[in-house]
């Protein structure tokens, strides 16, 4: 059984994740595995931006990609002051806003980064308010980028049931 690329190569220079079946569909696999890989790199390039630009606030990185199961807490910070714990949801755009930040982050997501949340304060013992922001990065690189940081978007405790 080949598993080639089906003639494609690496589309837009990325490398696939993995190569294994991409014989299927002629190489529509690959095609998916490489817009995953991707899409992953984007969204690990934007965490990035926005811890840089969280430090250069003033505010403290104590945990980046934490993790509750399924569930994950992109950045969590603290403010200078280390009075307010600070939860950030990462959203990252290649280009052009297409949702406002704030509806980029629906009611189930909201009730997974409250549950991560919670969690992680009972396991690192924190005694703080918590705070739920939003950083949209829309860009490709850190040269031409737009960080949008929305504090306080939204109030898990105010969610519909």
């Amino acid at each position: 059984m080949e598993t080639g690329s089906g003639g494609g190569g690496n589309i837009g220079g990325a490398q696939p994740i993995s190569l294994a079946f991409s014989w299927l569909s002629g190489g529509k696999v690959l095609h998916l595995q490489t817009v995953m890989a991707e899409h992953n790199d984007l969204g690990k390039w934007g965490e990035e931006v926005a811890a840089c630009y969280l430090e250069n606030h003033g505010y403290i990185i104590k945990d980046r990609d934490w993790r509750l199961g399924k569930r994950d807490l992109d950045i969590v910070a603290i403010t200078e002051a280390q009075d307010l714990l600070v939860i950030v949801e990462v959203k990252t755009r290649s280009e052009g806003l297409t949702i406002d930040p704030i509806l980029a982050v629906d009611e189930t997501k909201m009730r997974n980064l409250a549950i991560a949340a919670n969690a992680y304060v009972k396991q690192m013992g924190i005694d703080a308010d918590v705070r739920f922001d939003i950083i949209t990065v829309v860009g490709m690189d850190s040269r031409h980028c737009d960080v949008i940081h929305t504090e306080d978007a939204f109030n898990p405790l105010l969610l519909s049931r």
